[in-house]
């Protein structure tokens, strides 16, 4: 028996059949386990793809709110959310199961002008979209993992390729902006809203998508460069070099101490709203003839023509050097060429020429940009910087410092405004303080707008002195009903500025103008509310509301943007489109 037993386990143990079930057992359970990987792994890609694409799309679509306040009803977060996978998003599959979304914006170097870095409380210029959702597994789940997660993440930026775009760009050169600005750095209010200028220009690229450099008819965005007041460009026939003076200064930009080369203020010109002015689009002279005296006066508020030669990526600051328009508003940490105006002269402190008068800047800018998109097509932007206290008066205030006394200087007959024709004269009539109403240049038309028709009690239509503030309003309401989106940054604007003249009569005494941002009546009526009610809407409107280092009350509470800087990049963001950035750029 004992044989037996032992010769059946021999043969038994010795036997080649059915040992390969087991092992065929526990490969087919490995095999089957790398099959469920692969397909878990491959479901789990699959569902990252669809996150990427909704991360991307939401962080597009967030762009363009990196400037709004977060506070606001529309921002980034709620732009985001519309687009991401989330349950209610446009993207949303119910494949994805709970999705996850965290929108965050951020401060991005890159995307900095030249020269400056974030930090100090910069403004964030990027936003970032964060996914993740948990994927049921097939397979895995034999093993215990039941779920895997998985994430995706896009960040974004409005420095994009640009649309077509005619942009005048007007800048406040009265005396008033010779004051230094400690909260930019201590330089002159002038100075950093030419940095501003330069902030707009850095994240403008003009070109369309592929090229690298581009000018004219080929180009989508076109900027010209507007002041106030209109520089002298000739007087009696002999040239004024103020435009050069503006655009060529060999990085010397002129001082009230060098005058030779420092452009010079004209009395203010009255364009009439929509006319074609002399030289445009490149120039819009003005020219008028000084009644008590015969002499002929040249002027213009346009300091450079349109021009889209202002970026150079291959350059330090991203800037074309040899632009006209970057000449005048400099480049990195160089200061333009385009200086503020002292009065005739420049004898400094505020004197003379150079108080603050806007509308007919802003006529003068719509006239030039209706010629331009005539000419290039593409939509129309008027982008203006000011206190937003309209004071312009008649007379100068300092008749001393150009000479009045000696009959042989040209400038002695030089009030900020021109006197008007005959029997055109309205308003305080004291003695020495005439004030002109009309003025009608290089015409005999005297029926255009407001030209034949007084406003409220015989006061107040453009070209008056009467309603300054609202006579701003009423030209800007002007551009944007002829399509033109009209851009309003309020520089350290006060609470008082439109109410009360120099002495010699009072600015805004009537009701001519209404807001269609802000309401307003003669005792609310502000620097702050005129320059909210310039914009075409309050998602046009900005403030600067910390020049010169202290809070005032004019806030804009539909943008996180503060400096000049900021606010430029911000409009900039307007003539560009959204564009991907790596997520660990710094």
């Amino acid at each position: 028996m004992k044989n037996c037993i032992s010769h059946f386990f021999g043969n038994a143990l010795r036997s080649q059949s059915g040992q390969t079930l087991p092992f065929v057992a526990l490969a087919m359970t490995g095999l089957l386990g790398m099959g469920g990987l692969v397909i878990d792994v491959g479901h789990a890609y699959v569902v990252r793809g669809q996150l990427q694409n909704s991360a991307n799309a939401a962080a597009l679509a967030a762009a363009g709110y990196v400037y709004t306040s977060q506070s606001a009803s529309v921002n980034t977060t709620t732009m985001a959310d519309e687009y991401s996978a989330g349950s209610s998003g446009e993207n949303n599959y119910s494949s994805l199961g709970t999705v996850t979304t965290t929108v965050s914006t951020r401060c991005v170097n890159m995307l900095m002008p030249a020269g400056s870095s974030c930090g100090n409380g910069s403004s964030s210029n990027a936003v970032q979209v964060i996914q993740s959702t948990k994927v049921s597994t097939f397979f895995m789940g034999l093993f215990g993992m039941k779920t895997l997660t998985v994430g995706a993440e896009a960040t974004a930026s409005m420095q994009g390729s640009s649309l077509p775009w005619n942009v005048a760009v007007i800048i406040d050169s009265t005396g008033s902006m010779a004051t230094a600005d400690s909260n930019c750095g201590g330089v002159t209010e002038f100075q950093c809203a030419l940095g501003g200028v330069q902030s707009l220009l850095e994240a403008t690229n003009p070109c369309p998508t592929g090229l690298s450099s581009c000018s004219g008819s080929s180009a989508n965005v076109r900027v010209s460069l507007f002041t106030f007041p209109n520089v002298l460009t000739s007087y009696n026939g002999t040239t004024v070099n103020s435009l050069s003076d503006d655009t060529n200064c060999n990085g010397t930009p002129a001082t009230w101490t060098t005058y030779n080369s420092q452009p010079v203020a004209a009395p203010y010109t009255l364009p009439i709203p929509g006319a074609t002015l002399p030289g445009a689009p490149d120039a819009t002279y003005v020219s008028y003839t000084q009644t008590s005296t015969g002499h002929t006066w040249n002027a213009t508020y346009q300091i450079t023509p349109f021009l889209s030669d202002f970026y150079l990526p291959s350059a330090s600051s991203g800037l074309n050097s040899s632009s006209k328009l970057v000449k005048a508003v400099g480049y990195g940490n160089t200061a333009g060429c385009l200086t503020y105006t002292f009065g005739i002269w420049g004898t400094g402190g505020g004197s003379g020429y150079g108080n603050t008068y806007v509308a007919s800047s802003i006529y003068a800018a719509q006239s030039a940009l209706a010629s331009e998109a005539a000419a290039n097509g593409g939509q129309n932007a008027i982008v203006l910087l000011s206190d937003g206290g309209m004071n312009a008066s008649y007379y100068s205030k300092n008749t001393s410092s150009y000479g009045s006394s000696n009959s042989s200087n040209q400038y002695a007959d030089a009030y900020e405004f021109p006197s008007g024709p005959a029997g055109s004269q309205v308003g305080p009539t004291s003695s020495g303080y005439p004030v002109p109403a009309y003025y009608t240049p290089a015409t005999s038309a005297s029926s255009t707008v407001a030209y034949s028709t007084l406003g409220v009690n015989g006061k107040g239509l453009y070209p008056d002195w009467y309603d300054q503030c609202q006579q701003a309003i009423q030209a800007a309401q002007y551009a944007s009903n002829h399509s033109t989106t009209v851009f309003s940054v309020a520089y350290g604007s006060g609470s008082s500025g439109c109410n009360s003249g120099w002495g010699i009569g009072l600015t805004d005494t009537t009701l001519v103008a209404t807001g269609q941002n802000q309401s307003f009546n003669l005792s609310s009526l502000t620097p702050c509310v005129t320059m909210e009610n310039i914009a075409s809407s309050l998602g046009t409107f900005y403030s600067d509301y910390k020049q010169g280092g202290t809070t005032g009350t004019c806030v804009d509470s539909g943008h996180s943007t503060i400096s000049l800087s900021e606010i430029f990049q911000a409009i900039a963001t307007t003539f560009t489109t959204p564009r991907l950035i790596p997520n660990n750029a710094s």
